[in-house]
């Protein structure tokens, strides 16, 4: 394979991960906007309005959180690591909110599939800024915006 190959099939998989990481975040941002009469009367018990409020506004607590708790795995561990680490709060969100019963529990998911989306903007904003050649490094970084908008989109269209 040519430099030029390697390079151009290394840009299309970074540009993949930063696209697929905006989904992810877009998707856990607008999932929850439109299951407001379904998701508290699925429960056992009452669900208070300021307890959805939180369920829904934490994911943003837990991005935050991501977003400056991955400044150190990323320097010991590189982005590879770190990203793989993440996965670690993908299965945990995902249990917390399958199995999760009352809504503290699901508050809990909600901080964690945000840590997971904090981690994965950095980690993919930082990778692409490295690989991305200097023409186009501003087009790039719409990219992650257009996947964040595009996933919204496919969590409204899903509720």
């Amino acid at each position: 394979m040519s430099a030029t190959g390697l390079i151009g099939d290394t840009f299309g998989a970074g540009e993949e991960d930063e696209v697929e990481a905006a989904d992810e975040f877009g998707f856990a941002t607008g999932s929850l906007n439109n299951l407001e009469a379904v998701v508290p009367a699925s429960l056992p018990g009452t669900l208070e309005t300021w307890q959805w409020a939180l369920i829904n506004s934490f994911f943003s607590i837990g991005g935050l959180i991501g977003s400056y708790g991955c400044v150190a795995p990323l320097a010991y561990l590189g982005r590879k690591k770190t990203l793989l680490w993440a996965n670690l709060f993908v299965f945990l969100s995902s249990a917390l909110m399958f199995f999760g019963e009352v809504w503290w529990v699901l508050l809990l998911g909600r901080v964690s599939i945000g840590v997971v989306a904090g981690v994965a903007q950095m980690v993919a904003g930082s990778y692409m800024t490295e690989i991305a050649p200097i023409a186009i490094r501003g087009s790039v970084g719409v990219c992650s915006q257009v996947g964040i908008v595009c996933g919204i989109a496919f969590a409204n269209f899903l509720t």
